[in-house]
């Protein structure tokens, strides 16, 4: 079993949910139909549970704190899990609907032995997942860990847990871990907001997207002293229409956008509801807006600009840079790090060097984010603390390392530091992490000597309220600093085993990158593959012009979402030629990546046969299928229809895609 192939994705497991298991067991349901089921729940929080037994980070009864998002009303997904975790021995704290963020700080805070927060993020309400938290620091699983956990869902899958009797309790702590968080939060060794900011002028919209963060916004807002705050999405289907993924892309919206693009989208409709009021527009009153994703660990910021009547977007990178300013402003930056992923835009280095940062890039996904964190923390306490020449280098390699472990660092650090004295930290050398999709990590301060760190969508929002205060500029809003040309391109129900090393696709892919720069580009342009050990199937090709860097193009598999993505970054000078050469790849993508065997690849492409031949495409059968969302992702996100007064219509793209289409779909 020691070539399994890992079931987790970027930041733990999600799929598609449904309630029973059928005749296959809980792993094979997953595998080979792509459900999860409570039975694979109880599964993994027993393995999960044996796991930290095995490595000695838990004994029987320790607790480990769990939260989920609210997806699951009838319970049975979170209670499975619950009940897994029991009946390997651990005691439960349930800290019931709270944002991600509120797992791992109470979880730290109250020296629980791990976490575990049950939410598919900013998936569609179909869906569920798993994100697990390791003691101490807060790291989430690594892929070596993921592997390891994969290892023991394969060894246990066929036990059966009705006659495994549990052993640990369950012990609801919602109520106080939901004070916890919002005290927290709000404390200012956590929150820029001071007794003195006047945030009188500020009137606050939040897109609570309908999940965890509507548990708390209200508090964590509401004291402030806004001019007002009006609240959305506050329940409905988690996700559907609102939070951060329908803000993805969009550098402004105006009103003209709402029936086109986005007809029941309420956060946006009550956001621009408020811009006919005079206030508004004589400048005395700001209209700003938060929307977050289901779990509360990203934001996308909009403000509304009265000269352009547009909203402009702050996505993860420039909401970011207003916090890393407003740091080195407020606090000096004084060359620590500033991390940030491949996604962002390329120029966002070049800005925060500047601000006094040291740029630092990792893969995508929070959790690398993390490691630089952490890393930070320990060589702090080792500073002051334990000093050990080992493990000093040990964690030096270990951030190199992308065969690491954080079960491994873990245990070895918890036991070191243990027998060190507790002093203060010394200085930090990390500032900020941040995701262009909206994760955004900064220290969080505990009631211990070191902080903790979280991917936490609702601290940047409030704290952007502090950065933010003073920029009113349109301009300044939409460009903080100057970036390049950022596109992002996607494929939706996709077969990701294709981008692995040596698939034949892969290296067509690879070789079609080469050979269309001279043609989209022009003579002298050249390409470079570059290899990541922590996401070996990204393909990351670096553009350079005559010798002199230039770009980027790269295609990655989303470790979250049932889809791939084509990503642009170069100088805004090249948008047009870099626009052409997306065009290219983004149709070889959609023909080449598709998974015929997916059922919904197969209704999207009777969907868009169905508009090519002038059909409504919402006559069509279905079979429960989630049509409406499979629309807005072949509109919104891949361009292969467009909306006309009489309904959609096909694209230039989708067009071009027919006729290369397999007749198999």
């Amino acid at each position: 079993m020691t070539n399994l192939l890992r079931l987790q994705g970027t930041d733990g497991v999600r799929g598609r949910v449904k309630a029973e298991l059928g005749s296959k067991d809980p792993v094979a349901t997953f595998v080979e139909e792509g459900f999860l089921t409570p039975a694979f729940f109880e599964l993994y929080g027993y393995a999960f549970g044996q796991l930290l037994l095995e490595t000695r980070l838990a004994r029987q009864g320790d607790k480990v704190a769990v939260g989920w998002d609210g997806r699951d009303e009838a319970g049975r997904f979170d209670s499975a899990f619950v009940q897994g975790l029991r009946k390997a021995g651990l005691t439960v704290l349930g800290l019931g609907i709270l944002p991600t963020p509120a797992v791992p700080l109470y979880m730290m805070e109250k020296g629980c032995r791990a976490g575990a927060m049950l939410t598919a993020s900013h998936n569609p309400a179909d869906q569920n997942g798993i994100k697990l938290f390791l003691p101490g620091f807060g790291l989430k699983f690594l892929p070596q860990d993921d592997q390891r956990l994969t290892t023991k869902l394969y060894a246990y899958k066929d036990l059966d847990f009705s006659r495994i009797e549990p052993q640990g309790e369950m012990i609801g702590v919602h109520e106080e871990a939901w004070a916890f968080f919002v005290e927290s939060s709000l404390d200012p060794k956590n929150s820029w907001i001071t007794a003195g900011m006047d945030l009188k002028d500020h009137l606050l919209v939040i897109d609570a997207s309908k999940g965890a963060a509507a548990s708390v916004v209200e508090p964590l807002l509401g004291g402030l002293g806004l001019r007002e705050l009006i609240l959305t999405n506050l329940e409905g289907p988690i996700n559907q229409n609102c939070g951060v993924t329908d803000l993805e892309g969009q550098e402004s919206i105006t009103q003209n956008d709402l029936a086109r693009r986005y007809p029941a989208n309420r956060f946006l409709a009550e956001f621009f509801a408020q811009t006919g009021r005079s206030e508004i527009w004589d400048g005395s009153v700001r209209l700003v807006g938060l929307a977050f994703d289901g779990d509360g660990d990203r934001c996308y910021r909009l403000d509304y600009d009265p000269k352009s009547q547009k909203a402009w977007v702050s996505s993860g990178d420039l909401l970011g840079f207003h916090l890393g300013q407003y740091l080195a402003q407020t606090q000096g930056a004084g060359g620590r790090s500033f991390a940030f992923t491949v996604e962002s835009d390329l120029l966002l280095g070049q800005a925060v060097k500047a601000l006094g940062f040291q740029e630092t890039l990792t893969g995508v996904g929070d959790k690398w984010l993390l490691v630089r964190a952490v890393a930070s923390v320990l060589r702090s306490r080792l500073a002051l603390g334990t000093k050990n020449q080992e493990l000093w280098d040990y964690l030096e390699a270990w951030q190199q390392n992308p065969a690491a472990s954080a079960l491994d660092l873990t245990v070895r650090f918890e036991a070191a530091l243990a027998q060190g004295p507790q002093t203060p930290s010394g200085p930090l050398d990390f500032a900020l992490g941040l995701e262009e999709s909206g994760h955004a990590l900064s220290p969080f301060w505990l009631h211990r000597p070191f902080p903790g760190f979280a991917g936490n969508g609702l601290k940047a929002g409030l704290n952007s309220l502090a950065a933010m205060a003073k920029v009113k500029d349109g301009q300044t809003l939409a460009h903080p600093f100057a970036g390049g040309m950022k596109e992002t391109f996607y494929v939706y129900y996709v077969d990701k085993s294709r981008l692995e090393p040596g698939q034949a696709f892969r290296e067509t892919l690879s070789a079609q990158i080469l050979s269309l720069l001279p043609s989209c580009l022009g003579e002298g342009f050249t390409g470079q593959f570059q290899a990541f050990g922590e996401e070996p199937s990204l393909l990351f090709c670096h553009l350079s012009e005559n010798g002199t860097p230039y770009g980027a193009v790269f295609v990655r598999n989303s470790g979250t979402e049932d889809k791939s993505a084509l990503y642009l970054r170069g100088p805004l000078s090249g948008t047009q030629k870099l626009g052409q050469l997306a065009q290219a790849l983004h149709l070889l993508l959609l023909r080449g990546l598709k998974n015929s065997a997916n059922p919904l690849a197969q209704l999207e492409a009777r969907l868009l046969a169905a508009i090519a031949q002038g059909q409504d495409p919402k006559s069509l059968p279905a079979s429960g299928l989630p049509v409406e969302r499979v629309l807005k992702e072949m509109e919104a996100k891949q361009g292969l229809i467009e909306r006309s007064q009489d309904g959609f219509v096909i694209a230039q793209k989708g067009k071009a895609l027919l006729k290369g289409s397999d007749p198999k779909l």
